[in-house]
């Protein structure tokens, strides 16, 4: 579970990208929900087909996808690691992980999770 909620069943409507967060816009049922990825570092989406349904949504506070991001940003940004100032390369950054019906699944690095 994440956040108390149990997301099976829920389908992705929509994610959108700006230069800071990743929102996921979520329905069943004519219940709309958010989650709101702040911070967010790294998204990955391989597989997509015709299938949106949840099958759960798991954090994961310490993965290799969060290793191979964070040495991926060192690497191509030397010693300079601010981010605008809002990005800091020693945050608690978490792994969301989504997985649909259809054996997709879709993970991304963020600092700070809001649910709304």
């Amino acid at each position: 579970m994440f956040f108390g909620e149990v997301w099976h069943d829920y389908s992705l409507e929509k994610i959108t990208i700006d230069y800071d967060n990743i929102v996921l816009d979520l329905e069943l049922d004519n219940i709309l929900k958010s989650i709101v990825l702040e911070n967010f570092i790294a998204i990955e989406y391989i597989g997509q087909w015709d299938e949106n349904i949840i099958k759960s949504i798991s954090l994961v506070d310490d993965c290799e996808f969060i290793e191979k991001t964070l040495n991926k940003i060192k690497n191509n940004n030397d010693s300079y690691l601010k981010g605008a100032g809002k990005k800091d390369v020693n945050a608690q950054w978490k792994c969301v992980v989504i997985e649909l019906i259809d054996g997709v699944r879709i993970r991304i690095v963020c600092d700070n999770i809001v649910l709304r």
